[in-house]
């Protein structure tokens, strides 16, 4: 599921392995996205990036008509592109992105009266991990190609803990 900042899309894939409630979770997660501006946040990373590294391979191209040496921006373009090395600034936002969103989501769904621990569940199943996973406490970020995500443990906690938090309000 992504959000480009003016719609949400959710894969066929993911609509099968998730139940409704679960859907409902993830669809929150990503409106969070939106109304926190995340794609167009994500859209001037890359465009920043894009425009430095765009700065640096001119300048390499430079030193190499007035040299013939290659600069490691230039040989990265020549050997394999660069898009990987553009895409790594959005990359290193994601865990911050993730939780926000997560927080958002929650707070989404307790106003609409849709309890967290579906979002909890399609976290938990899109992850691929038991309850025991979120015990391990695992606080480290993993990658999947060039984005980074939150482990499940930081997720989850973020979620109960606006969760918790709304549950002591309303006492």
């Amino acid at each position: 599921a992504f959000n480009t900042g003016c719609t949400c899309y959710i894969t066929s894939a993911l609509a099968k392995k998730l139940n409704d409630d679960e859907l409902t979770a993830v669809l929150a997660h990503e409106l969070s996205h939106g109304d926190q501006g995340h794609a167009v946040k994500n859209m001037g990373l890359i465009a920043g990036t894009v425009g430095h590294h765009a700065y640096r391979l001119i300048a390499e191209e430079v030193e190499w008509f007035l040299t013939g040496r290659w600069g490691p921006v230039l040989t990265k373009v020549i050997q394999k592109g660069n898009l990987l090395t553009v895409l790594r600034a959005y990359g290193k936002y994601g865990p911050k992105v993730e939780l926000e969103a997560d927080i958002g989501a929650t707070t989404m769904m307790l106003r609409a009266g849709i309890s967290p621990k579906h979002l909890v569940a399609s976290l938990m199943k899109l992850h691929g991990h038991s309850p025991k996973a979120i015990l391990a406490k695992d606080m480290r970020h993993y990658t999947q190609s060039v984005r980074h995500y939150p482990s499940l443990y930081m997720r989850v906690r973020a979620v109960t803990k606006i969760w918790r938090a709304r549950k002591r309000i309303k006492r």
